[in-house]
């Protein structure tokens, strides 16, 4: 539609609403257009009566734009509207996603937890579920109960390749035991032997635990004969070489490293430079 059609459909619409002002479906038809030809104020507010006037029907585009606005008055505003229509519509997946939603936006995890509780009551459990449960449990900065979910879920579904790699990012982050990373890494690479990122992972992880040298090179020199110019895979494959005496090949791959490096990633490579080059 052209700027005309959009004010022709408008003024059609705004006669609808005089001949009948409690007409729910044309108050968001209305708020729809406003929001078509920017002007957003008369959009929200007319989103907003559309939904007074028909809660269980016209919530959605007013909770999206409350969603929008990013205003924190307005994500509370959102939560006490989405309790409403999951209230309202009990029944209705959409309804408790939108509340997991809003429940998110206010920082309310336990809320969107709940709402996670019912809908899997209406569709069951599944990766959606816990993958939403582990993205809540992250947020809130509850990594042991992030894991227990990936966990839960591995134990219905082993071959996941996904969640196998959300649970080895997580036991990194924790400090998990070398052998519980360990045993992630190798379940990964059984089922994507060619993952680059678990490859080199994996070599570093054997590299500074003492781990099977020989083995942690070998991967790691099949991530740089990928990627020549990774710069991480660069690196990990020079402290492997150092750790084993190589220090003069060692010397080639980590300047080479320094020198691919972005400018935010360059503060750990520097540190093995100064050791390898004996700086």
């Amino acid at each position: 539609l052209d700027h005309s059609q959009y004010d022709a459909a408008l003024a059609q619409l705004l006669f609808c609403e005089q001949l009948n002002p409690q007409d729910a479906l044309t108050k968001e038809y209305i708020g729809v257009l406003y929001n078509a030809i920017n002007q957003k104020e008369k959009g929200f507010a007319y989103l907003q009566q559309a939904y007074q006037l028909d809660p269980a029907k016209r919530w959605y585009l007013y909770s999206a734009a409350l969603y929008k606005s990013g205003d924190r008055k307005q994500y509370k505003t959102l939560l006490t509207v989405a309790k409403q229509v999951a209230k309202l519509q009990p029944k209705d997946e959409d309804a408790w996603n939108n509340l997991r939603q809003a429940a998110l936006a206010n920082d309310n995890y336990k809320q969107a937890l709940k709402a996670q509780d019912e809908l899997d009551k209406l569709r069951g459990y599944d990766g959606l579920s816990a993958l939403n449960r582990y993205r809540v449990y992250m947020m809130a900065g509850k990594p042991k109960k992030a894991l227990a979910e990936i966990d839960r879920y591995l134990a219905q579904d082993s071959l996941n390749l996904q969640f196998w790699l959300f649970k080895v990012q997580i036991q990194e982050a924790m400090h998990a035991p070398f052998r519980e990373c360990e045993a992630s890494y190798r379940q990964i690479l059984r089922l994507e032997p060619n993952n680059l990122s678990a490859l080199n992972n994996y070599a570093y992880l054997l590299a500074t635990h003492g781990g099977d040298l020989r083995l942690a090179e070998s991967m790691s020199q099949r991530t740089i004969q990928a990627q020549p110019d990774n710069a991480t895979f660069l690196d990990t494959y020079a402290w492997i070489l150092h750790l084993q005496g190589q220090d003069y090949l060692a010397a080639f791959y980590i300047q080479k490293a320094l020198r691919n490096a972005a400018e935010e990633d360059k503060e750990e490579i520097e540190k093995h430079y100064k050791i390898i080059m004996k700086e």
